[in-house]
């Protein structure tokens, strides 16, 4: 896996991470509950781009815009999930 997609999905677990203590400490039900299904959502879709999915690469994007654009850019990525293997 390469070391751009490993920091990409870093970085927004631990935005996840915050998001989700923000929501406990203010008690906000709804925050909570979106915020654990988009993180078990974002983890669905990543184990399917360990496997080289191409789509799961595209759905990263689109589903973590306007982070996503970084994952967008990267050749590396991009060349990673084009890979047979």
């Amino acid at each position: 896996m390469p070391n751009d997609i490993r920091t990409y999905i870093v970085f927004v677990m631990i935005f996840n991470a915050i998001v989700l203590i923000l929501a406990l400490v203010t008690g906000d039900t709804a925050r909570i509950i979106l915020t654990i299904i988009w993180t078990v959502a974002v983890g669905i879709i990543y184990s399917q781009l360990v496997k080289k999915k191409n789509w799961a690469r595209i759905a990263l994007i689109i589903i973590t815009f306007p982070i996503g654009l970084i994952l967008a850019l990267s050749q590396e990525a991009k060349l990673y999930v084009l890979q047979k293997g």
